[in-house]
């Protein structure tokens, strides 16, 4: 080869370098270009997400009491025997569907139970005041619902106080029942782990024995030969 066409070699080989320079700054342009894409729309992805994690607490926090669930057993009790004894109105009841096959097993909104007291109240006239209607005048079934002392006053303004101190106990009481089931999960836990223990303790002497065992034929086959 000639220095003529070294050089017109050396020429090729830089343009093919150029060229190949010029895609790579191209491919790296259009990488940036998709990151920034990617990246904003992984932020607005982000964004949205909080946003909506934010509406459903939101959601949550207003959900508690107007969610339907199991009445707590005292709480039961006294809308059963109020049903009984007929000391709701036949209205509130007709327009209640919980009513018509109401169980221990009925689900009932927090919300729910507080018109269900209201409507005993007004049907039972449990005002001190007819015509300041915000005081009540509880009979010994409200007292026992929500375990009021002789102290104790009914208002407007705290009978929501007293439907939690309900509820709470119910909490409390379910609550002891979990730590129960807990303790026998913790024993059964500790039995396994004992029964495991003995299990490795068997495993290890048997594995002893066999190696004495496997020693032990050796020997009385040195001595045979």
């Amino acid at each position: 080869m000639s220095i003529i066409d070294k050089i017109d070699k050396i020429e090729e080989l830089v343009k093919n370098i150029e060229n190949i320079n010029k895609s790579v700054l191209s491919d790296l342009k259009t990488l940036q270009n998709l990151v920034k894409e990617v990246k904003k729309s992984s932020d607005i992805k982000k964004k949205s997400t909080k946003k909506s994690n934010s509406e459903s607490n939101e959601v949550k926090k207003t959900y508690g009491i107007t969610e339907p669930k199991l009445l707590p057993p005292n709480v039961y009790k006294f809308i059963e025997e109020a049903l009984a004894n007929k000391k709701l109105s036949e209205e509130f009841i007709t327009s209640n569907d919980i009513f018509v096959k109401f169980t221990t097993t009925t689900l009932v909104a927090r919300t729910k139970v507080n018109s269900i007291i209201h409507n005993y109240i007004k049907t039972n006239n449990l005002y001190i005041d007819k015509e300041k209607r915000s005081i009540y005048k509880p009979d010994n079934k409200l007292k026992e619902l929500f375990e009021m002392s002789d102290e104790e006053d009914l208002n407007l303004k705290n009978i929501q106080t007293f439907l939690k101190r309900a509820y709470d106990k119910f909490k409390l009481d379910d609550n002891k029942d979990k730590t129960s089931d807990e303790d026998i999960l913790a024993k059964d836990k500790s039995s396994d782990e004992d029964i495991s223990a003995k299990v490795k303790k068997v495993k290890k002497v048997v594995k002893k024995v066999k190696k004495e065992k496997e020693k032990e034929d050796d020997e009385e086959d040195d001595e045979s030969e």
